[in-house]
């Protein structure tokens, strides 16, 4: 079996890990060849998500911004060139579809919804041409939640399989994030994200520069890129403080998240968040907004915390519950987050894909 998995980029998102994890499985586990096709040719930030690719190939097909017609045939060409017997696209590449899908009657088409179905079909084109192909049974649609599914049930009135992401075990990485914790009092909160509107770092951000004013021996690390809205980070840049750090990008996220007390994040939109699974993989505590899917994976006090809704007072409210807490208590909801990850193992997301694949 020849696989394709198709993604616009692999800059550092959750989707963009979870192909690379996938691939990775794919070929060790169940031996089926896989490729990674990029629809852009910006590889400036895909580096680091490339180089933890084993023995899989990553090709760039160079589109430009802007929907192309001529980029229909592009991708059907080298799907029909390449041969490969199963295509799994991701995030807006599905659209592109819409040519080989028909042409090519012998090739599985695959597509997974890594959010809210809604705001993934940015517009009614996107959400004609997506119903067509599921509706049609060209592309059999993947859901990752329970909350993504209903989302996708609502939207495209459609009933997809659920198959959640996954993630290799943790394996120390040898450049560990101990240099974050100064002393044993201080409390280490983790945020794992790009800078863009839908992750809703101002409330993150409002909320932590209270917290910190009340509690001096807490500290909020920020990994991920900015680049994509400068002058939103310009306007966030000014919470930060000596307890407030933005740290840019970094190879060994899990490393810093085992440091960390915590891990949190303030979106108003999510899929099945894989930075709650990466957090989940090294007994980290998850602090979410109710997003998604992260209320599908997060019990409040068992294995993480939900905030009560999106307002900076249910989030603040969050923040102070959990370091209100004993150490006792914290070690044990630590212990429950890392038991949680035997839901998320890749292998048996990557066989349940198979099965897909094969079906």
């Amino acid at each position: 079996m020849k696989i394709l998995q198709l993604i616009p980029s692999l800059h550092n998102g959750g989707a963009e890990r979870f192909v690379c994890e996938l691939s990775n499985e794919l070929n060790k586990s169940f031996k089926v060849f896989c490729d990674i096709a990029l629809m852009y040719g910006d590889e400036s930030t895909s580096n680091n998500l490339k180089s933890s690719l084993d023995h899989v190939n990553c090709y760039n097909l160079y589109k430009k911004t802007g929907f192309s017609i001529s980029y229909l045939f592009n991708i059907y060409k080298f799907i029909k060139h390449n041969k490969y017997d199963v295509v799994h696209a991701h995030l807006n590449c599905i659209t592109y579809l819409i040519l080989a899908a028909f042409l090519l009657p012998k090739v599985k088409f695959v597509a997974t919804i890594h959010s809210d179905a809604r705001f993934e079909a940015s517009n009614r084109i996107v959400w004609f041409v997506r119903k067509l192909l599921f509706k049609s049974k060209r592309v059999v649609p993947i859901t990752i939640s329970e909350e993504s599914n209903r989302s996708f049930v609502e939207y495209y009135n459609l009933q997809p399989q659920i198959i959640y992401n996954g993630l290799s075990p943790y394996a120390i990485s040898g450049s560990k994030g101990a240099i974050l914790r100064q002393s044993k009092e201080d409390l280490i909160f983790v945020h794992p994200a790009s800078c863009q509107p839908v992750k809703n770092q101002k409330l993150l951000l409002s909320v932590f520069k209270k917290i910190t004013q009340k509690y001096n021996n807490v500290y909020l690390y920020w990994f991920g890129s900015n680049g994509a809205y400068p002058d939103l980070f310009a306007d966030l840049s000014v919470f930060f403080s000596d307890n407030i750090k933005y740290c840019g990008c970094v190879n060994n996220l899990r490393d810093y998240l085992y440091e960390a007390d915590a891990m949190c994040l303030s979106s108003l939109v999510e899929g099945m968040p894989m930075v709650v699974i990466e957090a989940f993989s090294v007994g980290c505590v998850p602090l979410v907004t109710p997003a998604g899917g992260c209320i599908n994976m997060i019990e409040n006090n068992y294995n993480g915390f939900v905030a009560n809704g999106f307002g900076e007072g249910d989030y603040f409210e969050m923040i102070e519950r959990f370091i209100s807490l004993s150490l006792e208590e914290k070690k044990k909801i630590r212990h429950n987050s890392l038991t949680s990850f035997q839901l998320y193992d890749v292998f048996e997301c990557a066989k349940a894909y198979i099965e897909v694949y094969k079906s």
